[in-house]
């Protein structure tokens, strides 16, 4: 998957001259959006989350300095990188200061930018291990939670915040499929699960299970979580699902567990398609 860079500049010819000669795919890069102002910029990434931010530090209405305090503010996860000419090195220092990850004097140099791109994707890399490091801690925490084994202190173990949510119990059908394939239908409906809520939690509960926190503001919202799952997930045809009551708080961890783990086991004796809520 292509890391997705934004070019910002109000000259056609440096967005254009950048999207065209840059060899971005060959550093697992890819130029979703091209903008001539702040403004378009900020708009673009309403509609797509980008990973990188090319953009000019002089332009006119908002100036890159503003784009920047933005973004930091916003999109904490975006890095930004300030195209800018030799007379405006001062505006450059500030803007490493407003997080800006490094700057690129014009006229651009396309070696320079592919080896900032080089270092950008070593740097997308390590982040993207220590994540997956910290995620697996937080799943360890929280399955132990879920399974009775201990108490979570929120701040102590510096858990997530779990507002309100439901818990999700997902059992697959089949016991004919070999491990490779059960690994392989868990890594799809995790995948299916995270694209319709980013902020999910999957636990790995046992060989044919997962464990699901799901957030949601209001019982609407998980309302229409569960008609896409439904529609997706091949509930009922490959996954039998159960759903536990609207929870608050880390410590409806086990509850919502044994809820939605007995709304599975009805499904199951039932034999009903679809998601089974926890109604008692």
């Amino acid at each position: 998957m292509a890391y997705k860079v934004l070019i910002v500049d109000d000259e056609e010819i440096v967005c254009r001259g950048l999207a065209k000669f840059v060899k971005w795919q060959e550093y697992g890069f890819s130029v979703e959006g091209i903008a001539y102002s702040v403004d378009e910029a900020l708009a673009l990434m309403e509609r797509t989350a980008m990973d990188v931010v090319f953009m000019d530090i002089r332009m006119p209405g908002k100036t890159g300095l503003d784009m920047l305090q933005i973004i930091q503010k916003s999109y904490p996860g975006v890095k930004s990188v300030i195209l800018s000419g030799f007379s405006e090195f001062s505006y450059a220092r500030e803007a490493i200061r407003y997080g800006a990850v490094d700057y690129l004097n014009k006229p651009v140099n396309l070696k320079e930018v592919e080896e900032l791109l080089e270092r950008l994707g070593k740097d997308f890399m390590e982040e993207r291990r220590a994540q997956e490091v910290r995620n697996n801690r937080i799943e360890g925490l929280l399955l132990s939670a879920v399974k009775g084994y201990s108490r979570l202190e929120q701040e102590k173990y510096q858990l997530p915040v779990l507002e309100w949510w439901h818990g999700l119990s997902m059992e697959l059908l089949s016991r004919e499929l070999s491990e490779e394939e059960i690994i392989e239908k868990k890594k799809l409906l995790r995948a299916k699960i995270m694209a319709i809520v980013p902020d999910a939690y999957l636990l790995d509960c046992n060989v044919y299970e997962l464990f699901a926190i799901i957030p949601c503001k209001n019982e609407a919202e998980a309302d229409h979580f569960v008609d896409i799952l439904e529609q997706t997930c091949q509930v009922g045809l490959e996954w039998s699902c159960g759903i536990s009551k609207f929870k608050h708080g880390i410590g409806a961890l086990r509850e919502a567990y044994e809820e939605s783990g007995k709304a599975l086991r009805y499904h199951r004796a039932s034999e009903k398609r679809g998601m089974i809520w926890y109604k008692k």
